[in-house]
């Protein structure tokens, strides 16, 4: 997939280059010097050359964030398997209840004595 010149345009406008980097790796370490020495990442891009994406920072991650965030994902995955655990719950009596009752409701001959 090809950026058309109009749209590298458009994510140029607004923006000053303030470095180069030739690596990602290099660009990602200086957002990190930036940052620790309370720079406002959140205004920071790193933009390569001839890619489809930009990349925005938006602030830096601590590790009760990341944290954080990792508990909310377990917490939305494991409500959704306990709503799957819960939906099966929910119908295994149901359907063993109309088994139970058509079993009932037979002719008295093909029961057992």
């Amino acid at each position: 997939m090809t950026n058309p010149p109009e749209e590298r345009l458009r994510a140029r406008q607004g923006r000053r280059t303030i470095a180069a980097f030739e690596t990602y790796a290099e660009a990602e370490r200086a957002v990190d010097y930036l940052s620790d020495r309370r720079f406002p990442v959140e205004r920071v891009a790193v933009v390569g050359h001839d890619l489809v994406m930009i990349e925005e920072v938006t602030g830096r991650l601590t590790y009760a964030g990341s944290a954080l965030r990792g508990a909310a994902s377990g917490a939305v995955i494991g409500a959704l398997f306990g709503w799957v655990v819960g939906l099966f719950d929910w119908i295994d009596p149901l359907i063993t209840g109309l088994l139970l009752a058509e079993r009932q409701n037979r002719p008295s001959e093909s029961r057992p004595h």
